[in-house]
């Protein structure tokens, strides 16, 4: 939950046009079809909380596939993304791992840019800007660990959401 917090704060600072909505299910038996399981939500309960018509992204701190397995039979999954565990190479420390899993902040951000642009002129026309600076920070941040055996000073700390009204003022406060 903590890095699609972050990723909402990255995404609110390097992109305001583009809005997001948070949503923490800490009971998965809701993603369920209703009937299947006592918690499951109704179709029209699950289009309040998720939206009929917007992309959807779970990072999900388990393998994808169980969670794709509890949406089954929802209508409209094409537009649901799932990341999560991939068994994939070795870790130095706990942020090195949501690199390697590819769940961490940037790539987050990078998913939902990713989806939005599809619908989102203003999100599409600096697509690739975006994607490159989030792709320098996963390389830098990756090259970090490595160098130090630590995850950089500061990735841990909550991020702050400020209404700013001057665009240039930072929206990430890491004090």
């Amino acid at each position: 939950m903590f890095e699609v917090i972050a990723a909402a704060a990255l995404l609110r600072k390097l992109t305001p046009e583009l809005r997001v909505c948070v949503v923490n299910v800490t009971d998965l038996m809701i993603l369920e079809n209703e009937g299947v399981h006592p918690h499951a939500l109704s179709t029209e309960a699950f289009d309040t909380l998720f939206t009929p018509d917007k992309p959807i992204h779970f990072n999900y701190h388990g393998y994808p596939t169980e969670l794709r397995g509890l949406l089954f039979g929802r209508p409209r999954l094409g537009r649901v993304t799932v990341g999560g565990y991939i068994e994939e190479g070795s870790t130095t420390t706990p942020f090195d791992m949501m690199l390697v899993n590819r769940v961490s902040r940037f790539h987050v951000a990078q998913q939902a840019i990713r989806v939005t642009s599809k619908e989102n002129e203003k999100v599409r026309v600096y697509q690739q800007e975006l994607n490159a600076q989030l792709e320098g920070s996963i390389v830098n941040t990756k090259k970090y660990i490595v160098e130090n055996r630590d995850d950089p000073k500061g990735i841990y700390d909550t991020p702050q959401f400020h209404n700013f009204h001057n665009p240039a003022e930072s929206f990430w406060n890491t004090e």
